[in-house]
Parts: C-alpha cells; sequence; structure tokens
C-alpha cells in the first residue's frame, strides 16, 4: 500500500470511529480511487483510463485535473471528448483508434489534427461510399486500412473516385435501379469485379444493357429486370440479355429490330420478352427459316422487311404460309428449300406460285392432296422433285388424265386406293386402269367423257370391280366434262351429254330437248331450265342420291342430276312455263316441290 494509500485508510477510519468531516487535502494531488466523496482541497492526476472511470463528482470538485506524464494515449473518439471535459490542463497527447462511423461521425474533424496518429479500429473500414473512404482518408493518419466501396453506379463511373476505387478490396453497387452505361464506365475503370448483384433493375440502350450483363467484370444478378430504351435494336443485343436474365426483358419501347432471321425468331417468339405490337423488323441478308419468318409475322402488325433473305428453308406448310403471306416482304425469286418428308400438294402449289426460283424439293418423299394439285405440282418446270417421290392422292373423284399425269412423273407407284370415281375418256381411263404404277381401289365408279366401245367398256367394268360406268349413248354425240365454277350460265344442247362438276352455285344451266346433264359434286343452289318442257311432260326417278328426269311419253332420258348432299341438297328446276320447284336432298332422301322422290319414279 502505498504512503497517500495508508493515509488515506489510516484519516477514513478516524473519521469513521470519530465521525468527524471529510478530508482536507490541503492541496496535495492525489490518484482518483485515493479521493473520497465529500473530500475537499485536492488534485487529481491519474492515467485516462482512471479518469475516465472515476466518479465524476469527485473530479469536478478537484482543484485540478491532470493526465499523468501529460499523455492519455490511445482514445476512442468518445473518451476523448469525454476526456476533455474533466481535464484542466491545457496540453496532454493522445491517439484517436474508433470505428469509421465514430471518426467520421467528429463534427469538427480539425481536432484530429492534435492527435499523435488517427487509426481505425482493426484495421479494417468494412463498407464505405466513395464520400466516407475520401473523409476518412483526410482523418487518419494512416491509409492503409483495408475498405470495401458500395456506392451508386453513376459515382463509380467517376475518373475522380479511381484511386479510391483500386485500393478497395471490393466494389458493389447499392440496391435499386442503374443505367447500364454507368455500370459498363464503372467496369471499365476498375481492375475488381463489379458487383451489382444488388441491382435489381438495369435501364439503358440494348447494346448497353447486353455489355452489362455478360461483362465478365460485372456480376449481376440471375433476376435482375432490363428495361430496354427507345429506339432501335439489334436482335443478338435481346438475345444476349435473354440468355443473362431469368425476368422479363420489357423492350415494348423499340420502334425497330434487325438481325438474322433465327435470332428475330428466337426473340419475338421467347415467352420473357415484351416488344411492341408495332415494332418493326427487319431481316438480315441471307438464308431464312419459314417457322422464324412466320413467328415474326404473327408479332407485328406492320410489314416485315425480308427482301435480303436469298434463300428459306422448312417444311411444305410452313414455306406456303411465310410465301402467301401480305404481312412478309421478300424476293420474288427467293430460293426454296423443303425438308424432307411428307407434303400436301397444296402447298407445294402455292410455294411455286410465289417464288419464279425454280423449288428444291428433291428431298419431298410423299405428296397428298386433291390429285388434280397432285398433277399439277409433279408435272412443274418450276419444281425440283426426286423421281422416287411417292404420291397419295385424296379420297373422291379424280380426272384419269391427272393420274396418268402423276404416273408419268412419279417413279414410285401412285397410291390412288382412295379413289372413288375416275372421270376421262375411254383412252385416258383404260390406259390409268391398265397401269401398273396407278395402284387403284377393288371398286370404284367411272364416268366416261366421250364415246366409248364395247370392248372398252367390257375392260373398264372389269376393271372397276363393282362400280358403276355411265357411259355416252349412241344418239348422244361424244360426252365431255367441263369444271365450270365460275360460270354464269351454260347451255345443254340437243344430242349434247355434258358432265358439269363443282359448280360454283347460283348458276344457271339450261337443258334444251334431246340434251343431257349430268350434275357432279356442285354447290347449290343451282337452276336447272327445261326450256322445252312443262312439269307434266316429265318423269322423275332417282337412284340412290341421283335425281333422273325423261319424257313420261317413252322414257327417253332429258338430265341425270347428282344433287351430291355435301355441298348444298338444294337445287332449283324451272320449266318452260316458267313454274319453279325445289330438289332437295338429305342422305338419301329425295325430294321435289315437297314430294318424296320414290325408286320408281312419278309424273311430275
Amino acid at each position: 500500500m502505498s504512503n497517500a494509500q495508508q493515509r488515506r485508510f489510516a484519516n477514513d477510519t478516524v473519521a469513521h470511529l470519530l465521525s468527524v468531516s471529510p478530508t482536507d487535502w490541503q492541496g496535495e494531488v492525489h490518484l482518483a480511487d485515493e479521493i473520497a466523496l465529500g473530500d475537499i482541497n485536492y488534485s487529481i492526476e491519474d492515467s485516462a483510463v482512471a479518469l475516465l472511470a472515476a466518479d465524476s463528482e469527485i473530479l469536478a470538485a478537484a482543484n485540478a485535473v491532470t493526465v499523468a506524464g501529460s499523455h492519455a494515449g490511445t482514445l476512442r473518439v468518445a473518451d476523448y471528448f469525454s476526456l476533455i471535459e474533466l481535464a484542466i490542463q491545457e496540453y496532454w497527447g493522445f491517439a484517436i483508434e474508433d470505428s469509421p462511423a465514430a471518426l467520421l461521425g467528429v463534427v469538427d474533424p480539425e481536432f484530429f489534427d492534435f492527435a499523435d496518429y488517427v487509426a481505425v479500429t482493426g484495421n479494417d473500414a468494412g463498407s464505405l461510399n466513395l464520400v466516407e473512404r475520401e473523409n476518412l482518408a483526410m482523418v487518419t493518419s494512416g491509409n492503409d486500412w483495408a475498405y470495401r466501396i458500395v456506392d451508386s453506379a453513376d459515382n463509380l463511373m467517376e475518373a475522380d473516385w479511381v484511386a479510391s476505387i483500386g485500393s478497395a478490396s471490393s466494389v458493389s453497387i447499392l440496391a435499386g435501379a442503374a443505367a447500364a452505361d454507368s455500370l459498363n464506365a464503372a467496369d471499365n475503370l476498375i481492375a475488381q469485379i463489379l458487383d451489382a448483384t444488388a441491382v435489381n433493375q438495369i435501364n439503358g440502350s440494348a447494346a448497353a444493357i447486353a455489355t452489362a450483363v455478360s461483362a465478365e467484370g460485372i456480376d449481376t444478378a440471375p433476376d435482375v429486370a432490363a428495361i430496354v430504351a427507345a429506339g432501335a435494336a439489334l436482335a443478338s443485343d435481346l438475345g444476349i440479355i435473354i440468355d443473362n436474365t431469368y425476368a422479363v426483358v420489357d423492350a415494348a419501347a423499340l420502334t425497330a429490330i434487325s438481325g438474322a432471321a433465327n435470332q428475330l425468331g428466337f426473340i419475338l417468339s421467347f415467352p420473357g420478352i415484351y416488344t411492341a405490337p408495332d415494332v418493326a423488323l427487319t431481316v438480315a441478308p441471307g438464308p431464312a427459316a419459314a417457322a422464324d419468318l412466320n413467328s415474326m409475322d404473327q408479332k407485328t402488325t406492320r410489314p416485315i422487311d425480308a427482301g435480303m433473305v436469298i434463300s428459306i428453308n422448312g417444311n411444305a406448310a410452313e414455306i406456303a404460309v411465310a410465301l402467301s403471306s401480305g404481312g412478309i416482304e421478300k424476293s420474288p425469286d427467293i430460293a426454296v428449300t423443303v425438308n424432307a418428308g411428307a407434303v400436301d400438294a397444296a402447298d407445294l402449289a402455292t410455294i411455286d406460285s410465289n417464288t419464279s426460283a425454280r423449288v428444291n424439293a428433291r428431298a419431298v418423299s410423299l405428296i397428298g392432296g386433291p390429285t388434280e394439285l397432285i398433277a399439277a405440282v409433279i408435272g412443274s418446270d418450276g419444281i425440283a422433285m426426286s423421281s422416287e417421290v411417292a404420291t397419295i392422292p385424296d379420297a373422291g373423284a379424280a380426272m384419269a388424265a391427272h393420274l396418268i399425269s402423276i404416273d408419268r412423273h412419279a417413279g414410285a407407284a401412285v397410291d390412288a386406293s382412295q379413289i372413288t370415281q375416275i372421270i376421262g375418256t375411254a383412252a385416258e381411263l383404260l390406259r390409268a386402269v391398265d397401269s401398273p404404277g396407278v395402284l387403284l381401289p377393288s371398286n370404284f365408279d367411272v364416268i366416261v367423257t366421250g364415246l366409248i366401245d364395247t370392248a372398252e367398256l367390257a375392260t373398264l367394268e372389269e376393271a372397276n370391280g363393282s362400280g358403276a360406268v355411265h357411259q355416252a349413248t349412241a344418239a348422244l354425240a361424244p360426252a365431255y366434262l367441263e369444271a365450270v365454277p365460275a360460270m354464269a350460265s351454260h347451255v345443254i344442247r340437243s344430242g349434247t351429254f355434258m358432265n358439269l362438276v363443282d359448280c360454283a352455285g347460283s348458276q344457271t344451266f339450261h337443258v334444251a330437248a334431246g340434251g343431257k346433264l349430268n350434275l357432279i359434286g356442285s354447290d347449290g343452289d343451282n337452276l336447272i331450265v327445261f326450256d322445252d318442257y312443262v312439269a307434266a311432260d316429265l318423269l322423275v326417278s332417282r337412284s340412290g342420291a341421283t335425281a333422273i328426269f325423261s319424257l313420261a311419253a317413252d322414257a327417253t332420258q332429258i338430265a341425270w342430276i347428282d344433287t351430291d348432299w355435301l355441298y348444298a341438297p338444294v337445287q332449283t328446276i324451272a320449266f318452260g312455263d316458267g313454274s319453279q320447284m325445289e330438289l332437295t336432298l338429305v342422305g338419301n332422301s329425295m325430294s321435289l316441290g315437297g314430294a318424296a322422290i320414290s325408286e320408281i319414279g312419278a309424273l311430275l
């Protein structure tokens, strides 16, 4: 125990025992813990630590309070300001070591000028923005403390901050939105990886955003939103953006997008991007897939500029849609390559009619569709096709001439097994049924469009199984077939046997005395006029779905009308006196003027 402590112990003991007044120290200088509350006439000299721990009333009652050795050692900022309130001596040495927040919180940093040195606790300042880093560097004695920069992209791109950023252990962008140009500028200024994972939205041109999200020096969030600025963009840049975020890309402000067809097709069909419904699209020179062009066509109301596309490929249906679309502007001599596989003849016909270049369909293995279309495309000089292509005509009626043409151009056999009726001259029919390259069904009907002799008839009847053979009579001139889809009217004169097929409806056919009409597969309502007869002159009967009109007197046939209920079940029958009645067919039920027609027949 020191002498002073011994004296204080003795005095305290005496005071306690004798209940005397507090000690009067007679101006002596003591340590803070040697003074009791109530003592008087004393001064205190002690370490900064002891003074900061002492009873403030004891210190306030002292004549003087000084720091032992005139040096307070290393203090925190708060301790320094507390100490200067306690110590009355004018000068004493000190050092400051505290957190960056405490150091930066000093209102008047000039007081740091009196410190021996100012340091950051642990020599690590943590995360600072650029202003904080500069201010901290101004007040600390050494700038070798570690720190991380967290600031806005706009601040980081300022060249004045390069030195401050360069010494940071890491550089991060504040949470929120950021301009792509600022991110890219900051990336170019710093050597560290720019941590932009807190950025939830990047704005700017498509090119700038694409650079930012794909840069090796910028780390962005996998779900960062991208808002593309108004103007034009390359499809390749939009593709890069899509590849680097699974958030929806807002490109609705774009007025134009250009690029390769496959890039445009991908971009516009991708569900994670919004584009304007009237965005202008320009396809770069080169080849294009029809599917990509069609995808673009569905995504904009404006015509697509595909005038520089040199070739188009895909399946026949896709190409036909692309070439016939009014929304795709393309070269009139664009080259076309059809993918391998089966195609519809109608698609090939559409393709052939929409380019002056020869269509490369050599990979096509099978053509299906109406017989006349198959014949047209397989024989077209505008389509290059394999000699081994297979063909399957649709079910229904077929022209013998078309089957012959298909057989002549196709190396593989023509699968005509779905054909139900063959129409043509006797020579054409015989050639079709005799050809080993035309595979016909076991049973089919035949319509002869000219004269036929007994031997030819026998051959056809043997070839068509249980099917019927409709032929011209000796009394009539050679029959002929005429398709009249747009003819307003026609006259079947005396001695003429005429087959009329696929009439468009609302047409008039006049049947003169001695004329014969076979109306097949025709849209109603057509008008059939018996100019030389009144209703009482004729007998009407039916055979299945066929109405047969003949003279009541001698059963000479006047008209044979197959109304074909699949198209329209009503035809109008008129007579020389101007009267009319409707011929109605539903299934095999037939009526004329509301009266059912029996198989046997009845007078009108």
